[in-house]
C-alpha cells in the first residue's frame, strides 16, 4: 500500500524521543517553536526544482535559487504541487533522498542543506538514505559522509525492510525505540495498511502492540479485505469504530458488504446504528445492507436501532418527493449540499424547466430538461455553484444545455 502524493501526512517524532532535540541541536535549524519566516519567490523555485529533480535545468536551479537567498534547510509546505509522494514537514534534503535524487543530493548539500538535520516528521537524511533505492544508497550515503552526516538511525532501513517482509523476529531484532515506528510511520509507503493487506497478522499484531499509529483508514481496509481478525485488532488498539466525516462509516461499509460478524464486532465497539450518511436520515448501515441485498444483516441492525427513529424515517420517506428518490437510495450528497439541500434545488428546477432524473450515484448525478432556461448565463452560475469542477467547461456546458438539454454534474 503506497501513500500516493500524500500532502497531509504529519507524524511528529514524540517527545520523549532523545532524537527530538536533533532539530534544535543542529547549528543550521531554527528551534521548532521558532516563527517560520515568510517563504520567498526563492524559497519557492528551490521547492520547486527538488519536487521535480529531474526536470531539465532543475539541478540548475536549486543552484540560482540558493543564490537568490533561498533556504536549502527549508521545509515542504502544507500546500505544494508535486509530481511523486510528498510529506508536509520533510526538509528539501530529505525528499530528495527519499526520491533517490542524487544530483539534486548533491547539489543541497553543497548549497548548505545540513545533513544532520531531523525534519518535522522525525527523519533525519542518514535514516532516509538507509531506505534509497540499492542502487543509489551507496553514493547518497557517501555524499552525506562527506559533508559531516552522523548515523543516527542507521537501523531504520532494516526494520522498514523486516516489517514490510513481515519477518517478526528481523523486526524485534532491528527496533530501537518505540518512536521508531512514529517514525516508519510517516513513511511513504503505509507498513501498517501492508499487514492488513497481506493478511500479515501475527506482524500487524506486533506493530499495534509497540504503538504505530494507527487510524480509520486502516479499518476501512480491514473491513474491505473481509478480515475479521484484523478488524478486531484495530478495535482493541484504540481505532474509534466511528469517524467525525459525513461520508460512508466503517459500519456502513460492513453492512453494505453482507459482512455480520464484522457488523457486530462494530457494534460492539460502539458504532453507531442510527447514524445516517451525509444528513440523510435514511442511510443508515441497515439500509446499506438491505439495499445491497443482505436482509440478514439489515436486520439484525435494525433491531437495535431506536425505535423512535424508525418512525422518524417512516415519516419523513412519506413527504419526499418520489421523483428524487433514486436521490436518496444512493445518498447523493456533495461536500457542500446534503441530500436534502440536492433535492430542494432539483424541486427548483423541476419547476422553472421540467427535469428527469436519468442516472445517479452517490457522487455523480445525470438530468435532462424538458426546455431551455431562458437566462442561461444565471442557470449556468447555478450549476458551477453547485459543481465547481464545471467552471473550466462553461461553453462545453452551454451546448449540451441549449442543444441537448442534457447534464451530468459530479463531486470528488
Amino acid at each position: 500500500m503506497t501513500r500516493s502524493n500524500d500532502k497531509r501526512v504529519k507524524q511528529n517524532i514524540p517527545e520523549d524521543d532523545p532524537r527530538a532535540d536533533k532539530r534544535q541541536g543542529d547549528p543550521a535549524a531554527a528551534p521548532r517553536d521558532a516563527p517560520q519566516a515568510e517563504r520567498t519567490a526563492a524559497d519557492e523555485r528551490l521547492l520547486q526544482a527538488v519536487l521535480a529533480p529531474r526536470r531539465p535545468g532543475a539541478i540548475r536551479q536549486i543552484a540560482d535559487a540558493c543564490a537568490a537567498g533561498a533556504d536549502p534547510n527549508g521545509l515542504i509546505p502544507e500546500a505544494c504541487d508535486a509530481p511523486g509522494p510528498v510529506r508536509v514537514g520533510s526538509t528539501l534534503l530529505t525528499q530528495a533522498i527519499q526520491d533517490d535524487a542524487l544530483r539534486a543530493v548533491e547539489q543541497l548539500l553543497e548549497q548548505g542543506a545540513s545533513p544532520n538535520l531531523a525534519d518535522d516528521n522525525g527523519w533525519t537524511p542518514w535514516m532516509a538514505s538507509t531506505l534509497a533505492a540499492e542502487s543509489k544508497r551507496a553514493r547518497i550515503q557517501a555524499l552525506l559522509l562527506e559533508h559531516g552526516a552522523d548515523r543516527d538511525g542507521e537501523h531504520i532501513g532494516e526494520l522498514a525492510r523486516a516489517i514490510y517482509a513481515g519477518d517478526l523476529d528481523r523486526a524485534a531484532a532491528a527496533i530501537d525505540l518505540h518512536s521508531d515506528l512514529h517514525i516508519l510511520a510517516g513513511y511513504r509507503v503505509d507498513l501498517l495498511g501492508h499487514q492488513i493487506l497481506h493478511a500479515n497478522l501475527d506482524m500487524l499484531e506486533w506493530l499495534l502492540e509497540q504503538g504505530m499509529p494507527c487510524d480509520s483508514a486502516h479499518l476501512i481496509s480491514a473491513i474491505r479485505s473481509d478480515d475479521l481478525q484484523a478488524v478486531d485488532q484495530l478495535l482493541r488498539h484504540g481505532v474509534a469504530p466511528e469517524q467525525q466525516s459525513d461520508n460512508q462509516t466503517p459500519l456502513m461499509l460492513a453492512a453494505g458488504m453482507g459482512a455480520l460478524a464484522i457488523v457486530q464486532r462494530l457494534v460492539e465497539a460502539g458504532a453507531d446504528v442510527n447514524r445516517g450518511m451525509c444528513g440523510n436520515i435514511e442511510w443508515t448501515a441497515a439500509f446499506a445492507a438491505r439495499s445491497a441485498g443482505y436482509p440478514d444483516v439489515a436486520d439484525w441492525l435494525s433491531l437495535r436501532m431506536d425505535t423512535t427513529l424508525l418512525e422518524q424515517q417512516r415519516r419523513i420517506m412519506q413527504t419526499r418527493n418520489p421523483k428524487f428518490r433514486a436521490l436518496y437510495q444512493q445518498a447523493t450528497a456533495s461536500e457542500y449540499r446534503s441530500t436534502d439541500e440536492l433535492v430542494g434545488l432539483l424541486e427548483q428546477w423541476d419547476q422553472r424547466y421540467g427535469i428527469q432524473v436519468r442516472d445517479v450515484s452517490r457522487q455523480s448525478l445525470d438530468l435532462e430538461l424538458a426546455t431551455v432556461p431562458e437566462d442561461m448565463d444565471a442557470f449556468l452560475a447555478e450549476l458551477i455553484d453547485l459543481c465547481p469542477d464545471l467552471v473550466e467547461s462553461r461553453a462545453a456546458l452551454r451546448k449540451a444545455v441549449q442543444k441537448k438539454r442534457v447534464l451530468h454534474l459530479w463531486w470528488d
